[in-house]
């Protein structure tokens, strides 16, 4: 009996991308290698320093809405301290705690890429998350609260979309445990999700025809797994009987005391016809904060005499950005109105992934700068493959789409390989504290002075004011402020013009305060929110330039009043 001849066995070599565990451990491995090179470097701004501050507190036996506050719950902070607990209160920890966030959340939306792209776009995808590391510095490298939200929300959609249906408790579970997780990080974005998934679970069961009870169930599910997550926290503050305040910092304060007078309007960047006007410190709010500083300090190739071009090609890519994120949640709709024309009742992979991914970019709302914008714009960048997938699946005109989304990702991660040389290699002053060595500009030296000389004239135990926004002076120098909040966002000085404040300092008066920017891009001036307290520092403090005389910065130069002063306490004129 003649037998069929046996199929040659294949000599093609598969390429990286068709093995998605391979490729996830590659793109693992590069995220990894990135945080420890950017981790190197400068300080992350002022929020960073406020984590640290809330867990240096934490560690001293502080607690939460009694000793500590802040607008955001405070999943992470505890998270950071008990990081801090076991590695050590040093401002690497808290670096290599983000590196960690950053590589679980490139392998976590590589994983659910793959299901909405494929293999092959979905590795593309992948390898473009690497740009973020400079675009939305000092996020995915400094350690910040809306990351570990983030990492929550997009894990959460990732395991409730990547699972078969009908989905199980387990699952469900997890998808609300992982929710519960991002609202205890910051809770807009777990309530928006917690929203969608309960609206997308009753679309799915309505277009199945299981009706109410298998929906009931399933979300029942749900917010067992979310009550896991939050209902700890919240036997720790009833316990302690600071519940209500937590609840009140949390839930109504971010509405009465910040919504309203800390917006930064997302439609300025949609006016192309205002092409020019994000130029320079106007634009400031718009820009990556790496690529403003860098056009504005002239340190890209060719310096000033590009410094125009540049301001344009950097306005023409916001400009983009920002447009593309209406665009492409528009597409989906449309593709969702056309699978409801055809008769389909239950919502597409894709459409459900849209409402989820919805739900956490609107918590970046209504602070829309690039920065916020940036927290959130993996999952609006997904999206805009998936939609350009489903409306060029075949022929020329696919091949094209492709061509474009493969060039554009290889220019964006050119010019941000360009641009990190230039950014990172201008930092040549070496910054050695105690608790932080960094890499950082000789200009932004002047930071160990400050710290240094407050470790000099303070006694242990003795308080330390900062006024205005840079809380990393508190953990840097490790003294810190009773006052709770360690920044002065509106509502965070108080509600009487900053007379609570005042009468603070002068029944226990620091002897040193650190004054920083009092007008901050997108929120009021301190000297218009806190009038009382500014006239009690002007009349009992004056300044000094005593720390850069005994710690000269590598720049060799004071910083400029505008962005620090440092007053002592006048003497006699308090006890």
């Amino acid at each position: 009996m003649a037998h069929p001849p046996r199929a040659e066995p294949s000599t093609r070599i598969r390429l990286p991308w068709e093995h998605p565990l391979v490729f996830a451990g590659s793109l693992a491995a590069l995220a990894f290698a990135l945080s420890l090179f950017f981790a190197k470097f400068r300080l992350g701004g002022n929020d960073e320093g406020a984590l640290l501050t809330a867990a240096g507190k934490i560690l001293r036996g502080g607690l939460f809405y009694r000793d500590i506050d802040a607008y955001p719950f405070p999943g992470a902070h505890y998270l950071l301290a008990g990081t801090m607990a076991l590695f050590g209160e040093q401002l690497g920890v808290a670096r290599g705690l983000a590196a960690g966030l950053y590589v679980a959340l490139v392998v976590v939306l590589y994983r659910l890429a793959l299901p909405l792209l494929g293999r092959p776009r979905a590795a593309l995808f992948g390898v473009s998350l690497l740009a973020f590391k400079l675009l939305a510095w000092p996020a995915f490298t400094a350690f910040f609260y809306w990351d570990l939200a983030f990492l929550s929300a997009v894990s959460a959609i990732a395991l409730f979309l990547c699972s078969a249906r009908p989905r199980s408790s387990g699952v469900l579970l997890g998808v609300g445990l992982l929710t519960g997780l991002s609202f205890v990080s910051k809770q807009n974005v777990g309530v928006y999700l917690a929203l969608a998934l309960g609206l997308v679970l009753a679309w799915e069961r309505g277009g199945e025809g299981s009706g109410g009870p298998a929906t009931a169930r399933s979300i029942a599910l749900g917010f067992a797994g979310f009550a896991a997550a939050v209902l700890p926290g919240v036997a720790w503050f009833a316990w302690h009987g600071v519940l209500v305040e937590g609840l009140y910092s949390g839930l109504v304060r971010p509405f009465t005391d910040y919504v309203g007078t800390s917006g930064i309007a997302y439609g300025r960047a949609l006016r192309w016809w205002e092409l020019g006007s994000l130029e320079g410190p106007s634009g400031f709010s718009y820009f990556p904060e790496s690529v403003w500083t860098l056009i504005r300090r002239e340190l890209l190739p060719g310096g000033a005499s590009l410094s125009s071009f540049y301001w344009l090609v950097g306005e023409l890519f916001v400009r983009g950005v920002y447009t593309a994120m209406p665009l492409a949640f528009a597409g989906a709709v449309g593709l969702a109105w056309r699978d409801f024309r055809a008769g389909r009742g239950r919502p597409s992979l894709l459409t459900v992934f849209a409402c989820l991914a919805g739900a956490v970019v609107l918590s970046a709302f209504p602070r829309t700068d690039f920065a916020h914008m940036m927290g959130i714009y993996p999952l609006v960048l997904l999206l805009g493959f998936a939609v350009s997938g489903e409306l060029f699946r075949n022929g020329r005109a696919a091949r094209i789409a492709r061509g474009i989304e493969a060039a554009s990702v290889g220019a964006v991660l050119f010019a941000c390989g360009v641009a990190s040389v230039s950014f990172f290699g201008s930092m040549t002053a070496r910054l050695e504290l105690e608790r932080a060595r960094l890499w950082v500009w000789p200009e932004d030296h002047f930071v160990g002075s400050v710290v240094r000389y407050v470790d000099e004239e303070l006694r242990e135990g003795e308080p330390l004011f900062v006024y205005g926004y840079e809380a990393y002076y508190y953990f840097l120098s490790g003294h810190y402020s009773p006052w709770p909040f360690s920044q002065l966002y509106p509502g965070q000085a108080g509600s009487d013009d900053g007379a609570s404040l005042a009468r603070l300092l002068e029944s226990d008066p620091p002897p040193v305060v650190v004054q920083g920017f009092v007008h901050f891009p997108g929120v009021p001036g301190l000297p218009t929110q806190v009038p009382r307290l500014q006239a009690f520092l002007e009349e009992h403090y004056q300044t000094t330039d005593e720390p850069f005389r005994r710690h000269p910065p590598a720049s060799g130069k004071v910083p400029p009043e505008h962005r620090l002063q440092v007053l002592r306490r006048t003497d006699g004129t308090l006890p």
